[in-house]
């Protein structure tokens, strides 16, 4: 009840998420009734999307906002891969969450060539990185997240990490990071809403994890 939904692919027939208007109506309708106050868009920007820039996203999101209207707040952001493109996109616009926190993604498999420079670029124009579900890079060491919190990185918990959607290890990783207070925000990574009704009501936490989830959602409001 009241929360605000960092990381969401609502918009529809831009990624591989929501790829409909009435399948985005209807997990807004489920969204509504769960009492989610406010939600971040934040379609997929990398090269497997080659239309998707800011400004196409803009154009996109105002025609969702007049063919979806809704009682939730819905603002644009995006989750930009940190490819070979990418560059490209940080030296024209692009969509962050508060103008300042911009959501970022790499492989699952492999770190980006210059993963540390393109950190260093991001902050070079003012914005702060905040790095997508960390729990489920398989490359990345627990020294290499440290070295990146290190450098004023924050951290985004996927939600539906902590019921095992991933698998066991990211689940695990996931629950220790949270316990240690290293991620900043939490989001859905919402793509479809059988998938995530499923997986959400295999959810199990102890106290201590649901408290560290309320501290989250409470930076979330603040963004």
């Amino acid at each position: 009840m009241g929360m605000t939904d960092v990381h969401a692919h609502l918009l529809p027939g831009v990624d591989d998420g929501v790829s409909s208007v009435e399948e985005a109506k209807k997990a807004i309708k489920y969204f509504e009734d769960m009492g989610v106050e406010r939600m971040f868009l934040t379609p997929h920007i990398m090269t497997d999307c080659p239309n998707n820039n800011a400004e196409f996203l803009k154009q996109r999101f105002e025609e969702f906002k007049k063919s979806c209207p809704s009682k939730i707040e819905f603002r644009l952001a995006a989750e930009y891969m940190l490819d070979e493109k990418f560059i490209g996109h940080l030296n024209k616009e692009v969509l962050s969450f508060d103008n300042k926190h911009l959501l970022v993604e790499t492989s699952y498999f492999s770190a980006p060539i210059e993963l540390d420079t393109l950190i260093y670029d991001i902050m070079a124009t003012g914005y702060q990185p905040v790095l997508a579900h960390p729990e489920r890079y398989l490359y990345m060491s627990d020294a290499k997240l440290m070295q990146l919190l290190s450098r004023g990185v924050k951290l985004q918990l996927n939600f539906l990490s902590l019921a095992g959607l991933y698998g066991k290890h990211v689940s695990a990783r996931a629950k220790s990071l949270l316990l240690s207070g290293k991620y900043t925000f939490v989001g859905s990574d919402f793509h479809h809403q059988e998938r995530y009704e499923r997986v959400l009501s295999r959810i199990i936490l102890k106290k201590e994890e649901i408290e560290a989830i309320r501290i989250l959602l409470e930076n979330n409001r603040k963004l």
